[in-house]
């Protein structure tokens, strides 16, 4: 009787166990990518692009609660992407190269004082609350 047990319970899971087929299993997932402008813009008119696409053209105030003027969340291939950074009203511009993979974060940073963009990468989805 105990062995008619075992059999009934394990039945389903075996039938549970099956092969995956190949040909409709998906092999790539696409990044999340976010671009998070972050301090210091005051009423700053703002374009960013992405590999010579424009993606943001806008005037932007950073929040002094959350130090987040805006976030971007553009869709983009795993690799190597150029990001250009140009603050018209400032007469500012900077480009850098980055390398998407998973979940990338690139938060992006305006010095006032010295006119200097920097940018600074993350692993991870950045939260503002």
């Amino acid at each position: 009787m105990r062995t008619i047990t075992i059999l009934l319970l394990l039945i389903p899971l075996i039938n549970g166990c099956k092969k995956e087929d190949s040909s409709t299993s998906v092999t790539s997932v696409s990044p999340v990518f976010h671009i998070d402008l972050q301090a210091s813009f005051q009423n700053d008119s703002v374009r960013v692009s992405v590999d010579q696409n424009k993606l943001f053209a806008g005037t932007i105030t950073t929040s002094l609660i959350l130090s987040l003027a805006t976030s971007i969340s553009p869709s983009v291939t795993v690799g190597a992407h150029d990001i250009k950074v140009e603050i018209f009203n400032q007469s500012v511009q900077a480009d850098t190269t980055i390398n998407v993979s998973d979940t990338i974060t690139l938060a992006i940073n305006y010095n006032r004082t010295s006119k200097i963009i920097s940018f600074k990468t993350y692993p991870f989805a950045l939260m503002y609350r």
